[in-house]
């Protein structure tokens, strides 16, 4: 064997394709979603409930109760929410909330789903 180093064939261009990525072919954005704080609305607070339900009412999404947005805190039992009232038509917290509720959407479907096959095999 030779003492000297080197590579004794050409580069295979197939591996090397695979280990670099192609400049001009576009790249996948990563999604970039914004955290949105939240605040827990005591169900004692029945007219702020009802006006988040009114709300959601008028996007034609279902009441807070179908969410599973309940917890308690300190003995009192609340909803998680993204805000202590709805906010209004055409603000930019309107897409905040949106999206927080729109993201919670498949856990209410899947149980609909659920609940609904259940029914049909009893």
């Amino acid at each position: 064997m030779s003492g000297e180093g080197g590579q004794i064939c050409p580069p295979n261009l197939e591996k090397e394709k695979n280990k670099k990525p192609n400049a001009r072919e576009p790249h996948a954005k990563a999604v970039i979603r914004r955290s949105i704080p939240v605040v827990v609305l005591p169900t004692a607070q029945t007219r702020q409930v009802d006006e988040w339900n009114a709300w959601l009412a008028e996007k034609t999404l279902p009441d807070l109760a179908r969410f599973k947005l309940a917890t308690s805190v300190n003995g009192s039992s609340g909803y998680q929410l993204p805000g202590s009232w709805p906010p209004e038509d055409g603000s930019d917290k309107e897409q905040d909330c949106l999206s927080y509720f729109l993201n919670r959407l498949p856990a209410i479907a899947h149980q609909s789903v659920s609940h609904s096959a259940y029914l049909d095999a009893a």
